[in-house]
């Protein structure tokens, strides 16, 4: 059997992950993978740092040392698109509203329901692809024989799947995605003799 691709062992690995987790745990865990992928891309992106301790992300002045200057810059430098930029600015809103709000907090609180459902409209083809593919056999595994007729796979993953299950599949297959783009992206180089 061919070795899975790069994108599938972290999407399987990130996926079995958060299937563990609580709620909360789910959210601030697929948070921290995608922002290690993404520091992961920047530093294979950035000329190659002399130093031990890499002082652009690490300490406490480090100036990419959030996820949102590193979901900046990566956007900035070309490593990722406008709409995934997108994407993990809901997502870090959503890893803030999980681990730092003191009261319960769930994927059935009406603004972590309207933050995901943004999220995974923006990513709506994705998202329709998936559940398309899965559909059939996510209802076998729990018994239905025959899966209801669908028309709108968006609607009908968040109705039959949830929230949770909808969000953790995009956030392993994100973690896969930039943890390819980190084996493929182009190192810059100094030109000339700077």
């Amino acid at each position: 059997m061919a070795q899975d691709s790069l994108m599938v062992q972290i999407f399987a690995e990130v996926r079995r992950a958060l299937k563990k987790e609580s709620v909360r745990g789910s959210v601030i865990i697929a948070a921290a993978k995608i922002e290690e992928q993404l520091e992961e891309l920047l530093k294979n992106r950035f000329l190659l740092c002399c130093e031990d301790n890499d002082l652009l992300f690490n300490g406490g002045n480090a100036p990419i040392g959030t996820m949102s200057s590193k979901i900046e810059l990566a956007y900035r430098t070309g490593c990722i698109s406008a709409k995934l930029r997108k994407s993990l600015h809901i997502l870090r809103k959503l890893r803030n509203d999980f681990a730092h709000l003191s009261h319960e907090i769930s994927f059935d609180t009406q603004s972590v329901k309207d933050r995901t459902r943004n999220l995974l409209k923006l990513n709506s083809e994705f998202v329709e692809l998936i559940w398309r593919e899965s559909r059939d056999e996510i209802f076998s595994a729990v018994g239905i024989t025959e899966s209801p007729k669908c028309e709108d796979y968006f609607t009908d993953m968040l109705q039959n799947a949830g929230y949770r299950h909808a969000f953790e599949i995009w956030a392993s297959a994100v973690a896969g995605s930039l943890a390819e783009k980190c084996s493929e992206i182009v190192r810059l180089e100094v030109n000339g003799d700077a």
